[in-house]
Formats: structure tokens, sequence, C-alpha cells
């Protein structure tokens, strides 16, 4: 077995990438999920997570303090945030 890499040097090595351009682009990634009226290139693009509904969800639907923790089953916008 090889050695292990850890941290940015694995980061890069697993995505073909430097450091730098992953984290770049992750971080716009978050930025432009679900924001209206920006249409994002497909690598920016999230297919099971809509960030700024889900941020709200955590703000609102989980109640002052209660976070990290379960978000109610019942409110429906919280529940479409991640498909």
């Amino acid at each position: 077995m090889g050695p292990t890499l850890l941290g940015s040097v694995n980061v890069a090595t697993q995505t073909g990438q430097s450091f730098v351009t992953s984290v770049t682009r992750w971080a716009l990634a978050n930025w432009v999920s679900d924001l209206p009226g920006f249409h994002r290139a497909p690598e920016l693009a999230y297919t099971s997570w809509r960030f700024r509904t889900a941020n709200v969800c955590v703000a609102q639907c989980a109640g002052p303090g209660q976070f990290p923790g379960p978000i109610r089953s019942s409110d429906h916008e919280c529940r479409t945030a991640v498909t």
C-alpha cells in the first residue's frame, strides 16, 4: 500500500485540479445554489441540495437554539430543500 495523502494534496490528487481551484469553485457553487435568476454552469450545480432554501430552514424551521438538530418534517419547504 502506498503513502496516504492528506489535506490539500489529497484534494488536488482526487480532483485533478489545484486545491485553490477546487475550493474556489466549491464556494462559488454554494453561493449560486438556487440563486434566483442566475444560470450556472452544470459543474457548479448540486443535484440534491438547494442551499439557500436549506439555510432558511435551518434558521426558521429548526427553531432558536436547536441547530444542529432535526428539521421538522412537516415543513414542506424544508423537506424539499434536500432531495
